[in-house]
């Protein structure tokens, strides 16, 4: 037998003596033919909404991936354009400093044209490695507990990859913040194997240590939470009673972290934030945040069942119970943690709800005058959740000794999140749809030269000057959007690029232009079209002037009920397009041409357009 093993491995025993029946048996500690029949129709459920969730999630992440720098991304290739090599690598990010990511970044742009798809399916796989991470720790608690384990793992796979996530899945900035939690997941994880059994005496593994320290160093310049992760191996060093070796270690590798990061840090660019040094002295309003930050995923979950006011309600109390009893369980593990026998989950999870409770808290003190609407925004999801799967991990380790109550809690748990993940799923895809042709609507505007400021400042990025050099240093590159052909057809004469096809390969309109009522040097652009003969839409439109030349480009992918209800066969579909054209002649004057699912192959549209008033 192993010197390090759980005690939650070994057989239990009753109080009598005699081993116990449930918990480490086949069947997992829920009895009966009934029993196993309800766990092991729970369990196929279970894993089949984790595959497809992950699976749809996956495909959502490449599908509706920012095609252009979003936001921080921009301000993130503002930096790589503007200043020295030597500066881009301590970029400030607000109170971040993603100094151990942005060679990923550079490395996007280098070798993959800055697509971010490196970057997303970076994010993808470090979300893998904290599920992987959740899941080992329960199956070292209970190895014998294999239906159990399966649900709990297929569980943790759909949370993690939920589409609560959306925002964080598809806009490759927040890998650094998926690299801060793996990273401080793996310092835990080294953390509860530090000490060791050696001739019935504790022993200190040195290289456990030195890998916890750097592991923490790399979380916290990945992210800002990873300091957090100090904070919550200080206590935990602290609770068991750690020799002052080993303490001191650990404090002084965190003081010389926060050193180097207050050196570093830009205070400037908190103006917009709320001050943590007068947030402090608010701890009704910081509590309230967090009961709100944490209720978002219970929110999620029963928004599409219930209407707001009650989704709301119930989220907010539930979470607050939460709350309580993490708290409750934080205490009774740190007063009573080292009196009891060495076990590893209840150590993860208490360590997990510490780094949880600090990123809220963080979150909090930094943006509390934004109010607790802010604090349901999508890019919070990966703490929130990991909070709600630390509290499982919890209940699961102080409950071991009541198998048929954690058994049953736990399948139940599986039951009713694995029902409600469906809906829930299939309406944020469809809201992350969308978004993304949002998203798109300001790119196209970019890459036709149209100042549609109102878009382009609230989608891409708040200042002008920023997005425009960033705008002409991916154009001069040929990265990102310019990775593609698409943005270089603008400007060339269309046989050139393409061959004509008969009028009955494709049916659709040139609805109109308009200047929107905000637009000066150009015209919003738009109508619908179908593939005849791909029986889909075209993804690309282009409007032609009388010599032939193309001086627009527009893409389809925007639903059109007006569209479905002429044509039947079109139900469901998402015909309509939509682009930007100058103002080099009137919209009366262009002609839209569908380019054909072969990329190569144009086709007239029928048209109507006129210049509407905006």
């Amino acid at each position: 037998m192993r010197n390090d093993a759980s005690p939650a491995e070994l057989p239990r025993r009753a109080p009598g003596g005699g081993p116990l029946m449930a918990g480490t048996g086949r069947t997992g500690g829920v009895s009966g033919p009934a029993g196993r029949l309800l766990q092991d129709g729970v369990l196929i459920l279970t894993i089949l909404v984790g595959i497809g969730v992950v699976a749809m999630s996956v495909y959502v992440a490449f599908r509706d991936m920012h095609v252009f720098p979003y936001w921080d991304m921009g301000g993130v290739f503002h930096a790589l354009f503007a200043m020295p090599l030597r500066d881009f690598f301590i970029f400030r990010d607000n109170e971040h400093l993603p100094i151990a990511v942005m060679p990923l970044f550079l490395a996007d742009a280098e070798l993959f044209r800055a697509r971010g798809i490196s970057l997303v399916a970076g994010i993808l796989l470090l979300n893998a490695l904290i599920v992987w991470l959740l899941a080992d720790e329960y199956r070292r608690h209970a190895p014998r507990s294999r239906r159990v384990l399966a649900m709990v793992s297929a569980l943790f796979a759909a949370n993690m990859f939920w589409l609560i996530h959306q925002e964080n899945l598809i806009w490759p900035k927040q890998i650094h913040m998926y690299m801060a939690a793996g990273l401080t997941l793996l310092a835990f994880r080294a953390l509860i194997g530090f000490e060791g059994e050696k001739g019935g005496a504790t022993t200190f593994r040195r290289e456990r240590l030195i890998a916890v320290c750097v592991l923490l160093t790399l979380a916290t310049f990945s992210f800002a939470y990873g300091a957090v992760g100090w904070i919550a191996a200080i206590l935990f060093a602290l609770s068991r009673r750690w020799p002052w070796r080993p303490s001191w270690i650990l404090f002084a590798s965190f003081a010389v972290n926060m050193a180097v990061y207050a050196f570093l840090y830009n205070t400037r660019t908190l103006e917009h934030h709320t001050n943590p040094l007068l947030a402090i002295g608010k701890p009704v309003q910081v509590a309230e945040y967090l009961v709100h930050y944490f209720s978002a995923p219970v929110s999620a979950l029963l928004r599409p069942v219930l209407d707001d006011g009650a989704a709301k309600s119930i989220s907010l109390v539930v979470s607050a119970l939460a709350c309580l009893a993490a708290i409750a369980g934080l205490l009774h593990e740190g007063l009573t943690g080292r009196s009891r026998p060495r076990e590893r989950l209840p150590q993860f999870a208490c360590l997990l709800l510490l780094f949880t409770f600090g990123a809220g808290l963080m979150t909090a003190l930094s943006r509390l005058d934004f109010g607790t609407a802010q604090s349901q925004a999508p890019r919070y999801a990966i703490i929130q959740v990991l909070f709600w799967n630390g509290l499982t991990l919890l209940f699961a380790a102080r409950f071991g000794h009541w198998i048929r109550l954690q058994a049953g809690a736990l399948t139940g748990l599986c039951l009713f999140t694995s029902i409600l993940l469906i809906p829930s799923q299939l309406g944020i895809a469809r809201w992350s749809r969308d978004h993304a042709e949002d998203h798109w609507t300001a790119v196209l505007a970019i890459v036709n030269g149209v100042d549609d400021d109102q878009i382009l400042t609230t989608r891409i990025f708040p200042q002008k000057d920023v997005y425009a050099a960033v705008v002409r240093g991916l154009a001069v590159r040929g990265w990102s959007v310019y990775a593609r052909p698409q943005p270089w057809w603008i400007g060339r004469p269309a046989r050139t690029l393409f061959a004509d096809a008969p009028a009955e390969r494709c049916i659709g309109f040139f609805d109109a232009g308009s200047d929107l009522g905000r637009i000066r040097d150009g015209s919003y652009v738009n109508g619908w079209a179908w593939d005849v003969a791909a029986q889909k839409p075209p993804e690309w439109v282009v409007l032609l002037d009388g010599d032939g030349t193309v001086r627009s480009l527009a893409r389809s992918g925007l639903v059109r009920p007006d569209v479905g209800e002429a044509h039947p066969a079109l139900a469901g579909s998402r015909p309509g397009w939509r682009g930007y054209a100058d103002r080099t002649d009137a919209i009366s004057h262009y002609r839209a041409f569908a380019v054909l699912s072969d990329g190569a192959t144009i086709c007239p549209l029928a048209s109507h357009a006129e210049e509407t008033p905006g």
